[in-house]
């Protein structure tokens, strides 16, 4: 089948090729910005090309540890961290349909990108 074939020389590039620019723009903001760069936005202009590079820290939090000791953090530490409403999509859907009519109001739902998984058999 073609379209399959085609889908598969196209997965294979896209994987091959997000590695290589991955690397060369590491290579390519290190060369021009030094490795020291941590955070913020530095600018260069080379070969006819103005390159701007963002550079930023992730922060992640440990949540059963917080959760833990969320009483013994100071209160200015306590501001520093956020809890995001998130649906727990089982739950939910375990709901007789009366029961959930004014959580409905809040909930938007649209389609995801689909997955797909295939295996080569063996010939």
């Amino acid at each position: 089948m073609k379209i399959l074939d085609d889908y598969m020389v196209a997965k294979d590039n896209l994987d091959t090729w997000k590695k290589v620019e991955a690397d060369l723009r590491i290579k390519l903001l290190n060369k021009l910005f030094g490795e020291g760069v941590m955070e913020g936005t530095e600018t260069e202009e080379v070969n006819g090309f103005k390159v701007k590079g963002g550079f930023s820290l992730n922060f992640k939090l440990d949540a059963k540890g917080v959760d833990a000791a969320f009483d013994e953090l100071s209160e200015a530490e306590q501001l520093c961290i956020s809890y995001k409403p998130s649906l727990t999509k089982a739950v939910y859907k375990a709901l007789e349909d009366h029961e959930r009519e004014a959580l409905d109001e809040f909930i938007t739902v649209s389609s995801a990108m689909p997955t797909i998984k295939i295996e080569r058999l063996e010939e």
